[in-house]
């Protein structure tokens, strides 16, 4: 028998650079996968993450349910990966004389090509070999059934906080999704611990985790609730049956507040924080879980804003919210749909006085709200709903055909979000773009900011000088804002110096940013890069940058961004954006 006949095709893949939560979900959604299998962008396995290991992990309380980066500290690189047309009792053959655990969990299963086909379950593969192997068959089912109990008692612990044996995060979402499906009216509560963060500065970890202890254990103590939760850090959570006494549910919520602040005892005697409670009622407030917990989340802000207490969830303070949660859904489906388009602005060369080149910015010019979002609205979702990384390889590659299609000359510039520096997986996928789309490496410019570098600096710089090597142009963004201008310029592969706009701004007044930006430029020379102005805005700025000896320039003077690339040459006419003429380029 092969392995197709025993293939669970119907169970998903998840990306490599898939996040903590990604896996718990994954697993939540697919009750009866052993293996959550991890693949490269062409679906070729690339590590795989056991529902055992996982559980495991969890159940040590390591926060994976909060933890926003890839877990290649879990995933296991070591698996074995079968064919579709090998035969099973093969397979197994060369397990048992290597590593025997490997069957215990599933095998992956991929096609003649090398991509992901599916998995193929232990019980499978114990029926498949059962007739053919009477004491191999005893051996893995006793290893299964150990295993099967493990991952029970695993799971139950996965449920709890490790710290305070309250539900945690995962647990206590089930919790309300139960409620709401009965339809039994029950408030939802957020707290928020003031000044938690500095008794643990002053005190230490050990005092911190004393309180919270004893915050679970009177959570656990309070009548009536029908369930509390530790949803990370110095955040709570609970749900109680909503009052049908004429007193009303005021009272109930209040002692809930007086009972946590209460102080706690500790290894340096009675310690005490404050507490910020937001409570929104169902279905009052809202009538499913996400538009609850978010109703929820807001009354608690609201409170934390007002120095601690009690709020309850009021739309007359949260209207704004409410057009926020439309915008994060409208963006959420647009960039599903690859409706976040990329627009060029062009870059001129100062010597020639020729576009050379174009900056890839992003855009959002079908929104349907007045008026369109610009990045500075629509990235900050983008980072909040985890999703910055598909909007960068999205608008990227969209500007690359772009630029193809187009015949592109000169340079495309991409700015590089921090979160794609630190991805192990960027470079190739990247190189890969390049070669679908018949780019050279060195028409590509990368531009990183120097808050970004600053996230995962010794990865950043190794990932930048592999493509540095490779090809491609290192920029770096915004100079003289971040934290070690200097040490960076020191440190990367650099091609490309870009002077922030607050400076070139300051050429219309008199102030320190002509020196800074003379200064600057100076450095430039010295080091053999050249230098880029960002934000020039009129004609004036223009000369005398060119009158310092920038190489490049800029801003809405010389292009404002569009959605063609432009091949256009400016003559000077005037003071406006007008000036600018098209010409054979």
């Amino acid at each position: 028998m092969v392995f197709s006949r025993i293939c669970n095709k119907g169970i998903p893949p998840l990306p490599s650079d898939a996040r903590g939560s990604d896996i718990v979900e994954f697993f939540g959604d697919h009750p009866d996968a052993p293996l959550c299998v991890l693949v490269d962008h062409a679906r070729r396995p690339v590590g795989v993450v056991g529902r055992h290991s996982l559980m495991q992990r969890m159940a040590t309380g390591t926060g994976l349910l909060s933890d926003a980066s890839a877990l290649n500290d879990l995933a296991d690189d070591s698996f074995m990966a079968v064919r579709l047309n090998e035969k099973i009792d093969g397979a197994v053959s060369k397990v048992f004389n290597g590593e025997q655990h490997l069957i215990s969990t599933g095998l992956v299963v991929v096609d003649q090509d090398g991509a992901y086909a599916g998995v193929a379950s232990p019980f499978d593969i114990l029926q498949a070999l059962y007739s053919t192997n009477a004491k191999l068959v005893k051996s893995l089912r006793k290893e299964i059934i150990e295993r099967k109990q493990a991952e029970r008692n695993a799971k139950q612990l996965a449920n709890s906080d490790p710290l305070t044996t309250l539900a945690n995060r995962r647990a206590f979402l089930n919790h309300v999704s139960d409620a709401i499906e009965k339809g039994d009216p029950f408030l939802c509560g957020f707290i928020d611990l003031d000044g938690f963060k500095q008794l643990n500065d002053e005190f230490g970890h050990a005092v911190g985790d004393a309180v919270l202890i004893s915050i679970g254990e009177r959570l656990l103590g309070c009548t009536g609730l029908e369930a509390s939760a530790r949803l990370g850090g110095d955040e709570f959570a609970f749900m109680i049956p909503k009052d049908a006494d004429k007193n009303g549910d005021g009272p109930r919520i209040h002692t809930i507040h007086d009972i946590i602040t209460q102080p706690a005892p500790s290894e340096v005697g009675p310690v005490a924080v404050g507490a910020s409670i937001g409570v929104a009622r169902f279905p009052e407030d809202a009538a499913d879980r996400s538009t609850l917990l978010h109703a929820a989340d807001r009354s608690m802000l609201r409170a934390k804003a007002a120095g601690g207490g009690v709020e309850w969830f009021d739309p007359r303070y949260d209207a704004n919210e409410a057009e926020h949660s439309a915008m994060e859904k409208a963006f959420r489906q647009a960039l599903s749909r690859r409706e976040i388009s990329p627009f060029f602005q062009p870059i001129l060369d100062m010597s020639s006085n020729r576009i050379v080149g174009h900056e890839v910015l992003a855009r959002w010019p079908r929104s349907g709200f007045e008026p369109s979002p610009g990045p500075a609205v629509f990235l900050p979702i983008a980072e909040r709903l985890g999703l910055i990384g598909e909007l960068f390889w999205t608008v990227t590659e969209k500007a690359l055909q772009k630029y193809a299609e187009q015949s592109g000359q000169g340079t495309i510039a991409i700015n590089v979000s921090p979160p794609q520096i630190k991805s192990h997986e960027f470079s190739s996928r990247l190189l890969w773009m390049l070669d679908r789309y018949e780019i050279a490496p060195g028409d590509l410019e990368l531009e990183v900011t120097e808050s970004g570098m600053f996230r995962n600096r010794t990865n950043s710089l190794k990932l930048l000088r592999e493509l540095h090597e490779a090809g491609l142009s290192i920029v770096l963004d915004d100079f003289g804002t971040g934290y070690s201008s200097l040490s960076l310029v020191q440190d990367l592969p650099l091609t490309k110096l870009k002077i922030d706009r607050s400076f070139v701004c300051q050429l219309d007044r008199p102030g320190p940013g002509e020196s800074i930006i003379s200064a600057t430029l100076s450095l430039c020379r010295e080091l053999g890069i050249t230098s880029c102005a960002e934000g020039v805005e009129t004609k004036p700025q223009l000369k005398r940058l060119r009158e310092l000896g920038c190489d490049f320039a800029q801003g809405y003077y010389i292009g404002r961004p569009t959605s063609a690339l432009q091949q256009a040459a400016h003559n000077e006419l005037d003071d406006s954006p007008a000036g600018w003429q098209t010409k054979a380029g």
